[in-house]
């Protein structure tokens, strides 16, 4: 499973951006790529037309008739994935990410269900139940039986916040 974080062009300068720690951690199995409403990432597109991608985000706000709802249990679902996709953005730029993007409207969605709140006080207006870029990699990371690498991200996310 590779993670792709559809990053807004916003976060790009967010010194509060926790999606580079993941990118920072694991290079080899997460890319970037920039949203752009007009000029969809043509290899983004093409990994939705040939592969097995998931788009993680709550149900409650999804259209899509595919959800999966991740809990300690969840291995097995997410080897359904070959890429998950990651909205690394604010929560109101995430809705409007998937409101003006059709081809991430049809995608089967993951929720991650977390056993703790977020750590992740660096930002205000957070959704209830939300996590930032970081917590969603450790958490699918830990999902996938990864639990080193979901240590190490959350290790990194801990010192990210307290400097």
């Amino acid at each position: 499973m590779k993670f792709i974080l559809l990053t807004h062009q916003r976060e790009l300068l967010r010194p509060t951006n926790s999606g580079k720690l993941a990118l920072d951690l694991l290079p080899e199995q997460s890319c970037l790529m920039v949203w752009d409403r007009v000029k969809p990432n043509a290899d983004l597109l093409s990994y939705i037309e040939t592969s097995h991608v998931g788009l993680v985000y709550p149900a409650e706000h999804s259209n899509s008739s595919k959800h999966i709802v991740l809990t300690e249990m969840s291995h097995a679902q997410l080897q359904l994935f070959e890429y998950v996709i990651i909205l690394d953005s604010t929560w109101q730029e995430a809705r409007k990410m998937v409101n003006k993007s059709p081809y991430l409207q049809g995608l089967p969605t993951i929720e991650i269900n977390c056993e703790y709140d977020s750590t992740f006080d660096l930002r205000r207006n957070q959704i209830e139940g939300g996590l930032c870029t970081a917590e969603c990699v450790a958490m699918l990371l830990k999902y996938n039986n990864q639990i080193q690498q979901s240590s190490d991200v959350l290790n990194s996310l801990h010192q990210f916040i307290v400097k």
